[in-house]
């Protein structure tokens, strides 16, 4: 298979397996070079050590072909691995816990065995409850899942789990690929930003598809699920925030929309509640983006136009009203306005007030006629009847129903 179908198709499934689950599947090359990132920022020492010997000590290689399996290190974190087809590398699932956590006891002897002070066994504990725990069944029907919509057939699978264990095989790191490990981080962790950058860019052009790109954010550094997804949610929120900014939408509505969300995040009872907002928020905001920006537009008529929106219901909104708030010559304004928007500033307004009208008439029907034709900045109530019904072809009572 084609290298960027495989990273599509893989990246795809890996998505949905991080939004239900909440446990990281990556693609690691034959090379031993992963192409996603994995968060260890609060990663125990010890563990982080023993997950790099997983990745870079060539343990992979000794996955049988079409056999899933589950790889324990020293400190019975695991990794559920499959090994590609056609040399695509493998698919590696982790880290979490084998059907039950590890006893405090257990993890005491652990630490020992592996030269840590017992005075860590709070900072290990604590990273080992905040793990998923995956079942075998669950590890198997993820991988032929995986392996299926990889390659668009099915695949005669292995019907058990291969055990490797990491504490007795004793890995040493692979000579071939020890001087890679640190490029491979290093590559991971460029691939992230890339990723950041393709979101935030598609966000600021208001293109849904960067719903596809927000999946690569995570964020595990703190044991209480919630509190997690609320942080990240708020990275997320902020990132938008960014993002939105870049196609020069006006202060006001990015801080109501920003201010919007961080309430709904910071109400949110559930982690599941928070997933639900997960994909919401971002085509939120690439909604905002196709409605507001205003980036293709010179400093002046940014300034023209979210004046004109600022002041729709203001009856002595004109060409003058302008020139004189944004600081230039009518004429020059009227010219820059004709050539930028392609419409002259009388026209546009009285374009954005029906469009307005027409809004208030479905949204706030407790409203009469003459208290919306004053609220878009038009007091002569039969002069609003007769521009909307040229708008719309009908009365406003008519359009009301």
């Amino acid at each position: 298979m084609e290298s960027q179908e495989l990273h599509a198709r893989f990246h795809q499934y890996c998505n949905l397996v991080h939004l239900f689950l909440d446990i990281n599947l990556i693609l690691v090359s034959r090379k031993l070079i992963p192409e996603d990132y994995l968060d260890q920022t609060l990663t125990p020492e010890g563990i982080s050590r023993s997950c790099e010997e997983m990745l870079f000590g060539g343990i992979l290689f000794q996955c049988p072909r079409r056999t899933v399996c589950q790889i324990t290190t020293a400190f019975s974190v695991c990794f559920c691995a499959v090994e590609l087809e056609e040399k695509d590398g493998f698919a590696v699932l982790g880290p979490y816990l084998p059907d039950t956590a590890v006893e405090s006891a257990a993890l005491d002897s652990l630490l020992v065995e592996n030269g840590i002070s017992l005075a860590c066994q709070v900072e290990y504990q604590a990273y080992l409850e905040r793990l998923p725990v995956i079942n075998q069944a669950k590890l198997m029907a993820i991988m032929d899942g995986l392996m299926s919509h990889l390659y668009g057939r099915e695949l005669e699978m292995a019907p058990f789990l291969h055990e490797i264990s990491m504490a007795k095989a004793d890995p040493a790191p692979c000579p071939v690929f020890e001087e890679d490990a640190m490029q491979a981080r290093a590559d991971a962790i460029r691939i992230r930003y890339e990723k950041e950058q393709a979101f935030l860019d598609a966000v600021a052009r208001g293109d849904d598809s960067a719903v596809d790109e927000a999946a690569w954010i995570s964020l595990n550094r703190l044991p209480n699920r919630l509190r997690n997804q609320k942080n990240l949610m708020i990275v997320l929120n902020t990132l938008l925030r960014k993002a939105v900014e870049r196609a020069k939408v006006h202060p006001y509505y990015i801080d109501a929309i920003s201010g919007k969300w961080a309430v709904l995040i910071e109400n949110a009872r559930s982690a599941a509640q928070l997933d639900d907002c997960y994909y919401a928020i971002v085509r939120d905001y690439c909604a905002l983006v196709r409605r507001r920006a205003l980036k293709n537009y010179s400093p002046n008529i940014r300034s023209a136009i979210n004046c004109i929106h600022f002041n729709l219901d203001n009856p002595r909104l004109s060409l003058a009203f302008l020139a004189e708030t944004v600081g230039i010559n009518a004429t020059y304004l009227s010219h820059q306005f004709n050539r930028e928007v392609g419409s002259s500033v009388p026209s546009y307004i009285a374009g954005l007030r029906v469009e307005r009208a027409k809004e208030l008439l479905v949204s706030r029907r407790g409203l009469s006629i003459g208290q919306i034709a004053a609220a878009v900045g038009i007091p002569d109530v039969n002069y609003f009847t007769k521009i909307l019904k040229k708008s719309a072809g009908c009365t406003s009572s008519a359009f009301r129903r």
